[in-house]
């Protein structure tokens, strides 16, 4: 993968950390998006990429709307996106599966705490 790839993947997942850390739902929003249509981008799956890029306005607001900042943490508690940039930036594509794939049973977990 170009360094400019990886090097983009890292500036979002800065941008998702100083968001999480100051408690800046919108910005975190902003940059978890970002990150995820880089992803798809870079998959070279291009139906994947013009799905998620025909929802990101979608995306960005049931990331807003779901709070997961409320409690000021991070709603990625194992670390699987930064797991998914290692494994990108690192050409390993079954550590880049799992990782993806921990992301999104993260997610259910989320979700299946909400009241």
């Amino acid at each position: 993968m170009p360094d400019r790839r990886v090097k983009r993947f890292a500036l979002t997942l800065a941008g998702r950390s100083a968001a999480i850390a100051a408690s800046d739902t919108p910005a975190f929003a902003e940059a978890d998006v970002a990150y995820h249509l880089g992803i798809a981008r870079a998959s070279g799956n291009r139906l994947l990429a013009d799905i998620y890029a025909s929802f990101d306005g979608s995306l960005r607001e049931s990331v807003t709307d779901a709070s997961c900042l409320a409690q000021g943490s991070d709603p990625d508690r194992a670390d699987m996106h930064d797991s998914l940039y290692r494994a990108i930036a690192d050409g390993d594509p079954d550590a880049a599966q799992a990782a993806a794939i921990g992301v999104l049973e993260q997610q259910e977990q989320l979700l299946d705490e909400r009241p």
